[in-house]
């Protein structure tokens, strides 16, 4: 039995990263000791993904540091001061310095066999602690995609290409979620990366009849990269031509107001339900007969897997994170980002039953491809 350790920001929380990280980690568990680093508050235990109790918690903050390199980290976000955030040394001073790379060395030092870093600021601490002694295999499993994490302006990696190529020596293995992302992390880091895809997070041998009136969402309510705005500019082109479905969007954040505000300017109230978060998503998936992704970027997209086990057609813009969910031709996916042939789609499949079941057939098939027991098999292999 291997002592695994897997260090991510939250659990605790809702999210697509944190579902897969409890699904994998449960997994992981039947075969070995698995040990959750996070950086949720101890209070926090609401544990909405059902992780198992066999897993032990470590409640830590890598980034902690003194006043003057938390004052900097500040600057980060002020107006002004947002051109620090292209300087690779700059994030070197405030996240990735030595006293918190000897830190993390230190607290995992001889306790695990195998660590694994849960998305860039995770990934490029665990590399840069490998690389100052650490002894154990270090995995990178990166949450989203390319675009996401180097090309979306003061986004997560934008302009440290040099830093996470440097932090990227100390890894054992780089785990991407699709082969788009893995040509990119060659062609423009040159680092070789594994490809895993995230395992659906459950199943059901139920599927949905598809009668009922109903397009779903089901996502964190975050605009931009979200395109729940997209979503609502198609959807007020779809009600002009169809009065008879409803779309209800399912899932809270920051951005909620001003969606429903989007919805209230659009007189579109009659037409849209905000369903906050909830639980039983596989019911709601089942109740309805469209299934829609409008989002600009994604990393392994957890709601259209749990979609396509429930059997429903979907609609998505044509994003690299699509590209394993269109190769059946079990998805419509448009050009990015058209709302006028997104609305067309929705159009489309809510006028014939047949088209909606024949897309729903291959779904079943891409979701048979990722369940939690081959998924586990491919992480086992590298472990």
């Amino acid at each position: 039995m291997k002592q695994i350790a897997i260090l991510t920001n939250s659990v605790f929380t809702c999210g697509g990263e944190q579902r897969v990280v409890c699904i994998l980690a449960n997994a992981l568990s039947e075969y070995n000791q698995v040990t959750i680093y996070t950086e949720d508050s101890p209070s926090n235990q609401d544990n909405p993904y059902n992780l198992s109790s066999a897993i032990q918690i470590e409640y830590f903050h890598p980034f902690a540091t003194n006043l003057i390199i938390k004052g900097f980290r500040f600057l980060f976000k002020l107006p002004g001061f947002k051109i620090l955030r292209n300087y690779p040394w700059t994030w070197k001073l405030t996240h990735y310095n030595k006293k918190l790379v000897y830190r993390l060395r230190d607290s995992l030092q001889g306790k695990y066999n195998t660590i694994i870093a849960v998305s860039d600021r995770f990934s490029l601490l665990l590399g840069f602690a490998k690389q100052a002694g650490l002894q154990a295999q270090t995995i990178a499993w990166e949450h989203n995609s390319f675009e996401s994490y180097f090309r979306t302006k003061n986004h997560r990696l934008w302009k440290q290409e040099s830093l996470f190529i440097a932090a990227a020596k100390g890894f054992t293995h780089c785990v991407v979620l699709n082969e788009d992302y893995a040509e990119k992390y060659k062609k423009y880091l040159g680092v070789d990366c594994k490809v895993l895809y995230n395992p659906k997070s459950f199943v059901s041998l139920e599927k949905a009849p598809l009668q009922n009136k109903k397009i779903i969402c089901c996502c964190v309510l975050d605009i931009e990269p979200k395109g729940l705005d997209l979503l609502i500019e198609s959807f007020d082109l779809f009600v002009k031509n169809n009065k008879d479905w409803k779309l209800c969007i399912v899932g809270d954040g920051t951005d909620r107001q001003k969606l429903e505000q989007l919805v209230k300017e659009k007189n579109l109230q009659a037409h849209i339900e905000f369903l906050g978060y909830r639980k039983d998503i596989r019911e709601l998936l089942l109740d309805s007969s469209i299934f829609v992704l409008p989002s600009r970027w994604e990393g392994f997209p957890m709601s259209l897997t749990e979609a396509y086990e429930c059997g429903l057609p979907t609609v998505a813009f044509d994003i690299p994170a699509l590209i394993p969910f269109k190769r059946n031709e079990a998805c419509i996916v448009c050009l990015p980002f058209d709302v006028q042939e997104y609305a067309n789609a929705l159009l489309k499949l809510a006028d014939n039953i047949e088209l909606r079941q024949s897309y729903a057939s291959k779904a079943g098939q891409f979701a048979n491809q990722i369940s939690i027991e081959n998924i586990t098999q491919q992480w086992l292999e590298i472990l």
